[in-house]
């Protein structure tokens, strides 16, 4: 009986995550590791318990860890996922205008990091409607180079601002774990003119509240002082700075 129960059992696909993979979601890992493998089959052998991780089911969104090990079935150590070329996501292409683009967000760089200037109405990540957006740009400059830049973190489509960007695999695992237990700290502006009442103080309060320090522009110092004071009463942080604006 033991015997035939044997020959039954799948032969099970059991990869051990590497080091370089540590902090990386496991969807994402998965869909590199097996050729022509894509989301939707990932998230669906993830909720059924085909694939498990450390005899676990696991989200999507779940970060690896070094040393643990994937149960996979083995079918796609076998053969991979053979796709429809219709059905192969297209790679975007290094354009002149894009590689123009790119080169003028750039602010700073350093080891495994790269800051650009991001504006408003561009995306991060593409979406439904969205062909232009900055993983795009990555993908399109990597030109083949799976160790490519990466995004660590997002800011909204249509906020401006800085974008962190991890130049390889290792430093977005480092910078992305940083995020996450809060080892790096992001600074949100808001600028809102034209009302001292009403809009401006409630836009003002609700920004306190949320724990934001405001900058409080006016004409004078009496301009400021009721809305600094019922900040301050609030268990919020202002500062109050009088000046001409025109």
């Amino acid at each position: 009986m033991s015997g035939e129960a044997g020959k039954d059992k799948p032969d099970w696909w059991l990869h051990e995550v590497p080091e370089t993979e540590d902090g990386t979601r496991i969807d994402r890992y998965l869909r590199r590791l097996v050729t022509g493998l894509t989301q939707g089959p990932v998230e669906k052998m993830l909720r059924t318990g085909l694939i498990r991780l450390d005899g676990a089911k696991a989200k999507p969104a779940t970060r690896l860890e070094a040393g643990q090990t994937l149960r996979l079935p083995p079918h796609l150590r076998d053969g991979g996922v053979q796709d429809a070329p219709a059905t192969q996501k297209q790679v975007p292409k290094a354009t002149p205008q894009i590689r123009k683009q790119f080169d003028s967000m750039h602010l700073a760089d350093g080891d495994g990091w790269l800051a650009i200037n991001k504006p408003s109405g561009l995306a991060v990540q593409g979406g439904s409607g969205t062909s232009r957006h900055v993983d795009g740009m990555l993908q399109a400059l990597a030109e083949g180079d799976k160790d490519r830049m990466r995004l660590v973190h997002r800011i909204d489509k249509d906020t401006s601002g800085v974008l962190l960007l991890a130049k390889d695999r290792v430093a977005a695992r480092h910078l992305t774990r940083a995020f996450q237990q809060q080892d790096m700290e992001k600074t949100y502006l808001a600028l809102v003119t034209g009302a001292s009442r009403g809009l401006g103080y409630a836009v003002a309060e609700a920004l306190a509240a949320a724990g934001a320090h405001v900058l409080l522009l006016g004409r004078t110092h009496g301009a400021l002082e009721e809305l600094y004071d019922s900040i301050v009463a609030k268990g919020g942080g202002a500062t109050g700075v009088p000046m001409d604006i025109t």
